[in-house]
């Protein structure tokens, strides 16, 4: 499973997230990817809510000691999943 995440996580990404977790703990799979995205966003055109849900997600991710990480752009994205894929390979 790959989640992307840029300004927020919505309640459907996050529902998503907790049935893999699950899904993961009693079978070891699926396999979870996370990343947000680094952008630069005008703090005035965002609610709080919306950050909350990033911080929220992350708190999350620590909390069951998964881990979490961060991409610039596609071709930084694609890197990553690509040096993710090959480590289980």
């Amino acid at each position: 499973m790959i989640v992307l995440a840029a300004t927020q996580v919505g309640q459907f990404t996050r529902e998503e997230f907790e049935t893999a977790v699950s899904k993961f703990h009693q079978t070891g799979k699926p396999k979870i990817f996370t990343f947000f995205k680094q952008t630069q966003i005008d703090i005035n055109q965002i609610e709080t809510s919306q950050l909350e849900s990033l911080d929220s997600l992350k708190a999350r991710i620590d909390e069951i000691e998964h881990f979490w990480s961060q991409y610039r752009s596609s071709k930084d994205l694609i890197l990553k999943l690509r040096t993710e894929f090959e480590r289980l390979i």
